[in-house]
């Protein structure tokens, strides 16, 4: 399973998992090769913790919908900070 989804993170450009990225994942619910919302959920969070998640988020939300499944992407907002305008 850890190779199938460091070969998703690899495809859209993520570095591959850490002993401790991968003792966090949950895999109830993920198959091996399914992709479903749980596998995405689980890479999501992990793209979460690294915080560098501007572009990979979006590439793999598009990575799953190309594999036919139309998952709930996560909301990776992180601040309430408002910039450009006069105070």
């Amino acid at each position: 399973m850890r190779d199938w989804l460091n070969a998703i993170l690899a495809f859209i450009g993520g570095t591959s998992l850490t002993d401790v990225e991968w003792n966090s994942i949950n895999a109830l619910g993920m198959e091996y090769q399914v992709y479903n919302q749980a596998a995405y959920d689980q890479l999501s969070k992990v793209l979460l913790s690294r915080e560098n998640v501007s572009g990979l988020q979006t590439r793999l939300v598009g990575f799953f919908k190309a594999k036919g499944t139309d998952v709930a992407p996560a909301d990776t907002a992180r601040t309430e900070i408002l910039l450009g305008i006069p105070l």
